[in-house]
């Protein structure tokens, strides 16, 4: 049985393909033999579901897992909480819940970064958190007859710094790239002033989460093993 993990962005595939000595560009794939390999596809873009469609055509999973970072709609949500909706096979979800240590939540997904006026609709409708990914990546999965695990870590709670403009100024939705020195540019810095003030609370939130996301990718790659001897 075959385990594909999918990462958004280098930056969330990096501790993981660092582990498996390879390097996490877009587009990347490492294996750990003889069933399991990691995949950047990019952001939620066409770009990057056709770029997933042909991995999985290549790979032929059993199990596709979505794994990144989400903005949190719940109040009850902290930077670093780990969240996942489960894919319905008991012993995939136990172990997302118990070895991966995520709770269950709903997870929305939409076009753009949402910021906190979105969340408070999502959240509204029954969501707890929100991303860009799903909509794109799990029709791949069950056309093809996978199962669907989605993991994620909470990078921006309701009381993040950071807007969601700026945020999504550094996502290119025409390849699926993300390039955060933008939000560093002189452009955006005339657009927003005090974005240099909300970048240093933002990154001063965001490298604690980092820390404790980088646990999470490297613990996926037992799953296969653990679910499907």
């Amino acid at each position: 049985m075959k385990t594909l993990a999918v990462f958004p962005s280098k930056f969330e595939a990096a501790p993981l393909f660092s582990k498996l000595g390879a390097k996490a560009n877009l587009g990347a794939r490492a294996d750990l033999p003889p069933n399991f390999r990691a995949f950047v596809a990019g952001i939620g873009c066409a770009a990057s579901a056709r770029r997933l469609e042909a991995e999985v055509g290549n790979f032929a999973p059993d199990l596709l897992i979505l794994v990144g970072y989400c903005g949190a709609c719940n109040p009850a949500l902290e930077n670093g909480d780990f969240i996942f909706e489960p894919c319905g096979d008991p012993l995939i979800d136990a172990f997302a819940e118990q070895t991966l240590g995520c709770r269950r939540a709903k997870i929305a997904s939409v076009d753009f970064t949402a910021d906190s006026s979105e969340k408070q609709k999502l959240f509204a409708d029954g969501f707890d958190a929100v991303e860009m990914e799903k909509k794109h990546f799990k029709p791949i999965a069950e056309l093809c007859g996978a199962k669907f695990l989605h993991v994620r870590c909470v990078s921006d709670s309701k009381k993040s710094a950071l807007p969601a403009a700026l945020l999504d100024s550094t996502m290119d939705r025409r390849t699926g790239a993300v390039n955060p020195a933008k939000m560093f540019s002189p452009l955006a810095i005339l657009r927003r002033p005090k974005v240099a003030l909300e970048l240093a609370k933002f990154i001063a939130e965001i490298l604690p989460v980092q820390k404790r996301y980088a646990s999470l990718p490297l613990l996926l790659s037992s799953i296969s093993k653990a679910c499907f001897l």
